[in-house]
């Protein structure tokens, strides 16, 4: 039911924010596009999409055809605010933990070997 409600919501509002009968004039795109193809040959989908959608639109003889393409204009329009409170923050106090020490004091330096260098260079033992 939770799933089924959340596919709701988001269905609303996407129809609010979107023109989605601008798919249905997705026939006459096709349509313009056979006309400008069989014109010339070489025109590829995209060229013909750069022709028509970016930029500034040119008024020349199929002017009234390239209207009725999808998505050239706006015919619907709306406006969607979200306005979020948040809670204020809240200062938590962390405990205090003592400082680190800095000094480190060995006990019984004749017990490391690694400090002695002397020991290092032993000749071999057998057994």
């Amino acid at each position: 039911m939770r799933k089924a409600a959340i596919y709701l919501l988001v269905a609303f509002y996407s129809l609010t924010l979107t023109e989605f009968h601008q798919l249905l004039k997705i026939p006459a795109l096709v349509e313009h596009y056979m006309e400008h193809h069989q014109e010339d040959p070489s025109l590829g989908l995209f060229s013909f999409l750069k022709m028509h959608y970016p930029g500034k639109f040119l008024i020349d003889d199929d002017y009234s055809k390239d209207q009725e393409l999808p998505f050239r204009s706006s015919d619907c329009s709306a406006t969607t605010a979200f306005f979020v409170v948040l809670p204020a923050l809240q200062q938590v106090d962390h405990p205090s933990y003592p400082e680190p020490r800095k000094e480190f004091l060995l006990e019984n330096d004749n017990a490391y070997t690694f400090l002695n260098s002397r020991d290092i260079f032993q000749p071999p033992r057998l057994g």
